[in-house]
């Protein structure tokens, strides 16, 4: 038997909400590890790439794997029928082919039921490559969704241009050209190059700075040999982590986050407008959202999902015609 259950219904409503503007159909691949969704538009431009850890869950079962084929439209129609401190419970028995969506109240006083016919749903399984993502920028997900929704006047292409500084949303048509420029905070700026520098110091340098330290009397950690000091190939490959961690390290230290730039070259897409607002709507789960670039590549739109995991979009770059 498949058994998920959430204590607050309302993440099973914000997720296929977000999910099934951009894929009506999709295929829930259900592992004793948790459950994951990877699925195309039909234009076949843009990916959907969500993960639910089995952690994240009150109660969680799948002995074995199984896919589910589920029709998110007709899903989010039976989650609304809930109420929003609802206990939500996915299950389904073995080689049965029915989801059952339950509904408890936080009084256990009223319990819901509703029982989905399941699909079969051709899909290939796709291996997301890993992208090495020279630029992040990490702001707050409703500013995100209202400069999506502004830029929209304009045309049907947002062009994002990342600098050191902070980062830039344009469009424009015959009508006009409108943008957004959000201003990265100072520290946050430079932590995209001087965070690097710090971290690979050679170790002749950290003790020429400890005994300055010491004879500044200034107590300071002795710096020994066996201390590895890292180097290039233990920094970790996952590029779209630098901006995340930035983001972390300062809602640690208590400051306005703001816009945070992790930034090695700078950077200048366009995207289609129409699908950077269907992308908005993951702001329903999360206060924040991560923005992954590089050039010639597909950017990757994520939104973490606090406990949970995530939920990420990619989506090519348009081309220059006249290139």
């Amino acid at each position: 038997m498949f058994e998920a259950r959430v204590n607050q219904g309302t993440m099973w409503k914000k997720v296929i909400e977000s999910v099934k503007e951009l894929v009506t159909e999709a295929n829930f691949d259900c592992t004793p590890t948790g459950i994951s969704i990877q699925a195309m538009d039909t234009a076949h431009v843009a990916l959907v790439n969500l993960l639910l850890r089995r952690d994240g869950f009150s109660v969680f079962n799948c002995e074995r794997p199984a896919i589910l084929g589920v029709n998110l439209g007709n899903l989010a129609k039976i989650l609304k029928t809930t109420e929003t401190n609802d206990m939500i419970t996915l299950r389904r028995d073995d080689d049965s082919d029915v989801l059952s969506v339950i509904a408890e109240d936080t009084q256990g006083n009223k319990t819901s039921e509703f029982n989905m016919r399941l699909m079969e749903i051709e899909a290939e399984q796709m291996g997301i490559p890993e992208m090495d993502y020279h630029t992040s920028v990490s702001l707050p997900s409703a500013e995100f969704a209202k400069i999506c929704r502004d830029m929209s006047i304009f045309g049907d292409t947002v062009t994002v241009s990342v600098a050191r500084d902070g980062v830039k949303f344009s469009a424009g048509s015959e009508m006009g050209e409108g943008f957004a420029m959000l201003k990265a905070g100072p520290r946050h700026a430079a932590a995209a190059s001087d965070n690097e520098t710090a971290t690979r110091r050679p170790k002749s340098e950290m003790k020429d700075e400890v005994k300055k330290e010491r004879k500044a009397g200034v107590k300071a950690e002795p710096v020994s040999d066996d201390v590895p000091v890292e180097t290039d190939a233990m920094v970790p490959p996952e590029k779209p982590s630098k901006a995340a961690s930035s983001a972390a390290a300062a809602a640690a230290a208590g400051t306005d986050l703001g816009v945070v730039i992790s930034l090695e070259e700078p950077v200048t897409l366009s995207f289609a407008l129409r699908y950077f607002n269907t992308f908005a709507k993951g702001a329903a789960l999360s206060d924040r959202v991560n923005l992954h670039l590089a050039n010639d590549s597909p950017c990757m739109i994520e939104f973490k999902i606090e406990g949970l995991g995530y939920l990420r979009y990619y989506l090519a770059p348009k081309v220059d015609a006249s290139e």
